[in-house]
């Protein structure tokens, strides 16, 4: 069965919520609290997540991206950048957490896709080959046009510790590619899956089957050609209930125990 992961969700109240439904189901968790810095560098926050994902074996951390970006102009900018990266590194290892998630931070109002695909590979690279062996880095897509340059900056890096989070929603609203042109592309360099739905003009984030996103022939294209790849779900509110229900129903995952009747 597929690898399942649940990201922290407000309908299940404070990440005691999240983490007690994947206890009782055997899912790992990825704990996008820490993309706040502020959550990040605090030593008090980071102490009582620890206890609050005690007993889990699947941990994954969602590294800020607000006001970093790897290749700006501004050199402090960047300076600072692999400096947060290098405290998310040493909080995964602190909390035994095997995934970070980082943001391609690709953005075409302020990059030219040359310059950012020559800097994001130097500054990959250099992080990359002192980020600790325990640990993977998965570079999520976010408004990437296409996976040709993600698979070609990974490729480039040299480096075995990276690889794609594919976010299909992010795909969906800000690619002109289907889906099923960025999975047949990354294939079996797609190490992370976001899993969520939307309409094709919003990140909505909602739960699967709410939206328009293909997502019977996306799951078994997953399936075939990234069959390794970590799945997930980034549903918010009640999108979370209604997505393990979908993945149930279709046959991606086992029956849940611990949901609400909602959704």
């Amino acid at each position: 069965m597929t690898t399942l992961f649940l990201c922290h969700s407000s309908e299940l109240g404070h990440i005691e919520g999240t983490a007690g439904l994947c206890r009782a189901n055997g899912y790992g968790i990825e704990v996008s609290d820490f993309s706040e810095v502020d959550v990040l560098g605090n030593a008090d926050a980071v102490g009582t997540i620890a206890g609050s994902i005690s007993g889990i074996t699947g941990r994954a951390l969602h590294a800020p991206y607000l006001g970093l970006d790897p290749v700006s102009a501004d050199r402090s900018v960047g300076n600072r950048t692999l400096e947060v990266y290098r405290l998310a590194c040493e909080t995964a290892v602190q909390l035994d957490m095997h995934h970070i998630i980082v943001h391609s931070i690709y953005d075409p109002s302020q990059h030219s896709l040359r310059e950012w695909y020559r800097k994001s590979v130097a500054f990959w690279r250099a992080f990359l080959s002192e980020a600790p062996e325990s640990v993977r880095v998965h570079i999520e897509n976010v408004m990437d046009s296409g996976p040709e340059i993600l698979l070609d900056m990974i490729r480039e890096t040299g480096m075995p510790n990276c690889d794609v989070n594919l976010d299909i929603g992010h795909a969906r609203v800000y690619s002109d590619k289907p889906l099923a042109v960025w999975i047949r592309v990354l294939g079996r360099h797609i190490g992370y899956v976001h899993l969520h739905d939307n309409h094709g003009q919003a990140d909505e984030h909602i739960g699967l089957g709410q939206g328009s996103i293909p997502l019977d022939d996306v799951c078994r294209m997953l399936k075939d050609c990234a069959p390794e790849s970590v799945w997930a779900v980034e549903s918010g509110g009640i999108g979370m209930t209604q997505s393990l229900r979908w993945l149930n129903r279709h046959g991606f995952i086992d029956a849940v125990s611990g949901l609400a009747d909602n959704g």
